[in-house]
């Protein structure tokens, strides 16, 4: 079972990278590529995972186009027995469109970019990244200080259980701690203000499937539910009578903005907390009724089911009391956590709920 995406939700609304807009800055430099190492590990819910992997990401026209390639390796192991996933995909975004590459299948999905509805409304704006900033600051994030990666001084943020290491709008380091799984992506090459070819964007020669009426999802959250959560920001957005045009905000419409946004934002999260917690909770009492492994691999594949997630062929390869009971038990301790986060007020109550 894999955690679905919350933090990386919230990093995608912040960061909105490949919308479309003339002379619109995405991040405050005008292209560059940067090779990522992925790596994480921790234990959920009686689960152990480990990841390994590579990312590069390929930016032009500040940022306004963008592909990000990734191919990593998992490893869960639970009940003594391990399975390992590869994934390979690329998502390349520019403008309206997002292709996502899907080298398991050798397909390419064609959508519409979730990000594009929020920020059509600013779309005179100079550049995303100050109320980007100014939106992770609202949303419980701080600046904790600064740090050099590879030779590019970048601030360092803290919001939700993560730290981003961020340059001119690009994060050049990423560590994300959430309920004990860790993970890190660390820039190991970039280079910025180059020239990049024609061909860096190329993608490969699959089958196409176009699904550009609809709207694409992330990490656990439909397209349905992505955009919704994208067009009530815009919204908020365009009716909280802020002007932003060029030029740079006063504090008190940054202010009225922010506060708009995570109006918008706090809904949505909560509702895929909610989902979370209801497909923990059935299959909580599945678990309780397992007796051998044959049960316990059903009760697993169930909630890869209502989680939205792909099935593992074996989840679970070996089942006794000893190990129900250590699974019932951080699964109880999940529920507990999300029951919290959805009682409360802001992002930072939620933090405090997720890591307990």
């Amino acid at each position: 079972m894999k955690r679905t995406g919350l933090v990386w939700a919230v990093a995608l609304t912040i960061g909105c990278i490949g919308v479309s807009a003339k002379d619109f800055k995405v991040v405050d430099v005008r292209s560059g590529k940067i090779d990522y190492e992925i790596r994480g590990s921790g234990n959920m819910m009686g689960m152990r995972t480990e990841t390994i992997g590579k990312k590069r990401m390929i930016f032009d026209r500040y940022g306004v186009r963008t592909l990000t390639e990734v191919n990593k390796i998992e490893k869960q192991t639970m009940g003594g027995h391990t399975e390992t996933t590869r994934s390979h995909t690329i998502v390349y975004m520019n403008g309206e469109e997002m292709k996502t590459v899907d080298f398991s299948t050798k397909t390419i999905t064609v959508k519409k970019n979730p990000a594009y509805t929020m920020m059509k409304s600013m779309k005179e704006a100079d550049s995303a990244v100050p109320l980007g900033l100014a939106m992770l600051q609202k949303m419980g994030g701080k600046k904790i200080g600064t740090d050099n990666v590879l030779g590019y001084p970048c601030d360092v943020w803290e919001i939700m259980g993560s730290k981003q290491c961020v340059y001119k709008g690009v994060a050049l380091r990423v560590e994300t701690d959430v309920m004990g799984i860790k993970q890190t992506e660390m820039a190991t090459k970039a280079a910025f203000d180059i020239d990049i070819d024609e061909s860096s964007f190329k993608l490969p020669d699959f089958p196409v499937n176009d699904m550009s009426g609809a709207t694409g999802g992330l990490n656990g959250m439909s397209g349905e539910e992505m955009a919704a959560m994208v067009k009530a920001m815009g919204d908020v957005v365009e009716k909280s009578g802020v002007d932003i045009g060029k030029g740079q905000m006063s504090t008190e419409n940054v202010q009225r903005v922010q506060g708009a946004v995570i109006a918008a934002m706090m809904p949505q999260m909560k509702e895929q907390m909610a989902k979370e917690a209801d497909a923990i909770s059935v299959a909580k009492a599945c678990f309780a009724e397992a007796d051998d492994v044959k049960d316990a691999v059903k009760c697993s594949r169930k909630l890869d089911e209502m989680l939205g997630e792909e099935s593992a062929q074996e989840p679970v390869g070996e089942w006794n009391e000893a190990i129900k009971k250590e699974t019932l038990a951080e699964m109880e301790k999940a529920l507990k956590n999300l029951k919290c986060a959805k009682n409360a007020q802001n992002p930072a109550e939620i933090e405090a709920c997720m890591s307990r």
